[in-house]
């Protein structure tokens, strides 16, 4: 879809020729020879239009070269906002840098609207912060007061969006705005970013067109994107914050990464001012996804914790030990080359394998080595060849320990290392953003963690291999995580969906599968997309049903909607365990597998069932009973 296209429904014109999809076309099929499309001028004459488009449109839609084409033609803001969305989180999900991901966010406030500006702002003590900014005016960084009637003192006074046309008349009588806001803007539209249900900073586009540059209601508009994007700007102000302040990692106690790569810089200019060594050494925990998923997020946190003290318990006494990423552990050993680093690693490895983990058992770590000597360029270089060792430890096998030598560049390809980092980041990411997701409503936190458990343990009472049920963990923890693109206002209403809301719900089965599709493999993203469809045919987002459904996607579709049934929700009360396995009975064939229901009353006759209901007493004004028709839209 065309920004500049998109533009003109919210008044802002562009003089180019712009290609116009048809709003309410499908996704592009693979059969399908041509689609629709029409080229509009920027005043809305026609240019062009396919026969696919014509057939599509009907005689009766005036669809003519010179004609202006019908407003139901052009592109809707739905569309776009869910567009714009995905840019988001698909930046989020791949822990982007903190930065970059409020950059992004200010571009796409300005050309959502046809705009030549965007910032996002951080409230705080009658100030407002540049955090992200696009387009010429305000730095990062920079404050300004929230007094006066601009756009942002307006939404900061009263929570709600706001907009001036003429910032050149407002100049005139409130001096602040002169100070504020750059005198090439004359229009701008603002709307509040909320986070835990406190107004936390605003949205600004500007514009600097001299008639009127914002059509009625975009300020309404930006509201709403505000609203969908506010978890993704909070989370990653939050990060760049800690990023910028903490020296300490706060899990492990252990230098931050930041802090760590300060120190090395500091190490390797000492050691090549005394003509000296410093090596350094980066430890990888083998297999961490998968402890992490088995233990859940508090578990998985315990054991980092355990291998960041019991490495720096055998670090050389002059070691900087630190936590550099979310399972790897660095070493920077001054006045040691290579050789005494890598037996000091071997050392440590041998204790950590040597003593099991609570929960976890026995852990192993592949960990790199390289020195000054094999890293002539600086710090960064040394980082990057002790990484290839690494790589190569972890790819020969693993609980390896490899130092550095130009021969083992061979043994993992450069494209491989990027694969496996970009894949390896962006899960963590997802996940991240998944729990994020998770705890919008607190009746909902920890849900997929729970059904991700679930899911696991059913695979395995179906015969499933362990690692493919690893690979249901991993979906299940991610499978709700399109959820970031439904506003709270839908997600937590308490009564009835209307038919646009529920629409809106069901879209996120298909964004959370777009989300995950780098991370996970695509059975797993199929199985993501899929679980909330049914045997019958009648589930979403494809309708498939039948032989044409996994069973990936079954076992995910009834964990998630066992866990639903036995948690509290603000829309009604929990089911017990006994009266929620009687529902899925009732519901296999047409909503659930059969086989996996059964697998599932197996789990319960067993005492196996790894999903424990909340107390029914923790919310009793909620109501008990089967899951209604609202209950169903919004697990």
């Amino acid at each position: 879809m065309c920004i500049a296209a998109f533009g003109a429904i919210l008044g802002v014109r562009r003089p180019m020729p712009q290609d116009v999809p048809h709003p309410t076309q499908a996704a592009p099929v693979a059969h399908r020879a041509e689609e629709p499309r029409i080229t509009l001028d920027a005043e809305g004459r026609v240019v062009s239009a396919n026969a696919a488009f014509r057939a599509a449109a009907g005689a009766g839609a005036g669809i003519s070269v010179g004609a202006i084409a019908p407003r139901a033609w052009w592109p809707t803001w739905e569309a776009e906002r869910d567009r714009l969305l995905r840019r988001v989180a698909e930046v989020v999900a791949a822990e982007g840098d903190p930065a970059a991901v409020l950059t992004l966010v200010a571009e796409v406030v300005a050309t959502a609207f046809g705009a030549d500006g965007g910032r996002v702002a951080r409230f705080r003590d009658g100030m407002a912060q540049v955090v992200g900014t696009w387009g010429v005016g305000a730095e990062v960084g920079e404050c300004f007061s929230l007094r006066g009637r601009r756009t942002m003192a307006v939404v900061a006074a009263t929570g709600r969006p706001a907009r001036v046309d003429d910032y050149g008349e407002l100049r005139a009588t409130d001096p602040d705005s002169a100070r504020t806001v750059d005198p090439v803007y004359r229009s701008g539209i603002a709307a509040p970013i909320r986070w835990g249900g406190v107004l936390w900073g605003g949205l600004l586009a500007l514009s600097t067109r001299e008639d009127a540059a914002f059509a009625p209601g975009a300020e309404d508009r930006l509201a709403e994107l505000g609203e969908l994007v506010g978890m993704a700007v909070a989370g990653a102000a939050a990060r760049a914050a800690e990023r910028a302040g903490a020296g300490t990692d706060p899990l492990t106690g252990l230098l931050s990464r930041r802090a760590f790569e300060e120190r090395l810089t500091v190490e390797v200019a000492r050691a090549r001012c005394r003509d000296g060594e410093v090596s350094l050494v980066l430890f990888d925990v083998d297999g961490f996804g998968d402890v992490n998923d088995r233990l859940g997020h508090a578990g998985g946190d315990e054991v980092l914790r355990q291998v960041g003290e019991r490495l720096r318990g055998c670090a050389p006494p002059e070691a900087v030990v630190a936590r550099v990423a979310g399972d790897e552990f660095a070493w920077v050993v001054p006045e040691s080359g290579s050789e005494g680093a890598l037996a000091a690693a071997v050392r440590a490895r041998d204790a950590l394998q040597a003593a099991p983990f609570p929960g976890a058992g026995h852990l192993t770590v592949s960990a790199g080595v390289c020195d000054l000597r094999h890293a002539p360029d600086g710090p960064r270089d040394l980082q990057r060849k002790t990484h290839i060792a690494l790589y190569a430890a972890q790819h020969s096998h693993r609980d390896g320990a490899v130092r550095y030598t130009p021969e083992i560049t061979e043994v993992v390809s450069g494209h491989e290392q990027a694969r496996r980092i970009a894949r390896g980041r962006a899960l963590s990411g997802i996940r991240l953003l998944a729990r994020a997701v998770d705890a919008r409503d607190p009746s909902t936190q920890r849900h997929s963690e729970r059904v991700a458990a679930l899911a696991h343990e059913l695979g395995l009472a179906l015969g499933w291999p362990r690692e493919e049920a690893l690979l249901l963990h991993q979906a299940g923890l991610v499978h709700d995580v399109g959820k970031i693109g439904v506003p709270d206002s839908v997600l937590l209403k308490p009564g009835p969906l209307t038919p646009e809301e529920r629409r809106r719900v069901r879209e996120h089965a298909a964004l959370g599968a777009e989300i995950v599709a780098e991370a996970l493999g695509p059975e797993q993203v199929e199985w993501v997309r899929h679980h909330h469809e049914r045997p019958d045919g009648a589930g979403y987002p494809d309708g498939v049903g039948g032989a044409r459904l996994s069973v990936g996607a079954r076992i995910l579709a009834l964990a998630d909607a066992f866990d639903a049934m036995t948690s509290m929700r603000g829309y009604r009360g929990p089911l017990d365990v006994e009266a929620a396995v009687s529902e899925c009975r009732r519901g296999a064939e047409a909503q659930f597998c059969p086989r996996v229901v059964a697998a599932l009353e197996r789990l319960w006759v067993s005492g196996l069932l790894p999903v424990a209901p909340p107390d029914p007493l923790a919310n009793p004004g909620a109501r008990s009973g089967s899951p209604d028709g609202a209950a169903q839209e919004r697990r």
